[in-house]
């Protein structure tokens, strides 16, 4: 079986990953101890995501400290080699910003920014495990004109980001994206994806994000070596020594995790729904 995908992000968001490990390593390999550790914390992601449905306990006990730091310096790093030309970041499907943000709005502000826009993602990709076949979901069909946005989010939610010509193109693109441009549009930004993921969980309600049927994908995905953990060298990037190891893994719904080694073993320097190749 060809890489699976999660070809509902795949058909309705362009994805553009803006955090990755610059270099392959050539020579190095994957200790058995990372390999084991890597998996362990996969787990702990999906399992404490699937018993909260949100990642801020997830995001203190797991993630590196300053990985909003990191990645700021990491984006104005990139913008650099590209002689800082570029009007709009991509930050996660369909969800674009000026990069004048980086300086503008405060880590809090940011944090809190990642948050709210990977837990609507998050609650997305379950919603979509419960409604959509295992065949659609799993095979690479050429006809995808069936998937409507409401497979991933109930009408009052895309409503709700319709509202925000920021949030529009979130959930399925309509058009050119209307970047963030102010710490202010991001603050309301981040308020309405908090208010739509209050929608998401209320419906929720009472129920398990551990369907029967997420368990079937989850066990199809660890049939093949999608979830496998893979090491990258990377030369500087993050603020990181030149040549520290990152090991990225996914988790069994597809959003891939890149993983440093802290004081305490691994943490997750980033989380990125990854619909693979």
């Amino acid at each position: 079986m060809k890489y699976l995908k999660f070809i509902v992000i795949v058909l309705l968001f362009n994805i553009n990953p803006v955090v990755s490990a610059s270099a392959t390593a050539q020579d190095a390999q994957l200790t058995p101890a990372e390999a084991q550790e890597a998996q362990k914390i996969s787990e702990s992601f999906t399992d404490r995501f699937l018993e909260t449905g949100d990642l801020t306990p997830i995001v203190n006990d797991l993630y590196v400290n300053d990985f909003i730091e990191r990645y700021k310096i990491q984006i104005r790093n990139a913008l650099a080699d590209e002689g800082g030309s570029q009007s709009s970041i991509n930050f996660v499907p369909g969800l674009d910003y000026d990069p004048r943000l980086l300086a503008q709005a405060s880590s809090e502000e940011w944090r809190r920014f990642y948050i709210a826009s990977h837990n609507f993602l998050l609650f997305g990709l379950f919603s979509s495990l419960n409604k959509l076949s295992l065949e659609k979901l799993s095979h690479n069909s050429e006809n995808t004109g069936d998937i409507k946005s409401t497979d991933l989010y109930p009408p009052s939610v895309i409503e709700l980001l319709d509202q925000n010509p920021n949030l529009a193109n979130m959930i399925k693109k309509k058009g050119p994206s209307k970047a963030i441009s102010t710490p202010e549009e991001m603050r309301n930004a981040t308020a309405t994806l908090e208010q739509a993921v209050a929608v998401m969980r209320e419906q929720q309600a009472g129920k398990s994000l551990r369907t029967e049927k997420y368990q079937q994908w989850a066990r199809l995905v660890k049939m093949t070596d999608v979830v496998k953990p893979h090491l990258e060298i990377t030369d500087g990037d993050f603020n990181f020594p030149k040549g520290t190891r990152v090991i990225t893994i996914d988790t069994p719904f597809l959003v891939q995790l890149l993983l440093v080694k802290g004081d305490n073993g691994l943490r997750i320097l980033w989380a990125r729904p990854d619909p693979g190749d």
